[in-house]
């Protein structure tokens, strides 16, 4: 994971993850570590769907801006449907921001590996079509 529990309470406070965990009945008022631990990973392995493009993994080392895209994306998948504007548009920012990465032109520190090179593009290029509407073969 990218990102820890105390790093999301850091971050959001203890009281919104308890708002966002705690899905007892009745409430525990306690921070449900399953269902954090969950959001974590699904946000960590979205954030490597568009990584791995570009560069190996497991990353070398995490860097600052992967905890905190790591953590917007938990934060959006807990709120389960009921996303406040602010928390939708940090979600919306943090993905066309892993896009720009997965195409290179965002780059992620990460201890010194260099960044995959881009995939090579298929070209053809052809003399034009032989048979057409205007152009028969009879």
């Amino acid at each position: 994971m990218y990102a820890s529990k105390q790093d999301m309470m850091t971050r959001f406070g203890e009281r919104e993850m308890i708002q966002l965990t705690d899905r007892a009945v009745p409430p525990t008022g306690e921070i449900d570590d399953a269902v954090l631990a969950l959001a974590l990973a699904d946000a960590g392995a979205l954030i490597d769907s568009y990584v791995s493009r570009r560069y190996d993994l497991p990353l070398a080392t995490t860097p600052v801006v992967v905890r905190g895209l790591c953590m917007t994306i938990a934060r959006y998948t807990l709120h389960r449907g009921r996303h406040p504007e602010e928390v939708r548009k940090d979600y919306e920012d943090a993905l066309d921001y892993l896009k720009q990465v997965s195409t290179g032109v965002a780059v992620l520190d990460v201890g010194g590996s260099e960044p995959k090179s881009a995939p090579a593009q298929v070209v053809v290029d052809s003399a034009g079509r032989t048979f057409s509407r205007k152009k028969r073969w009879f």
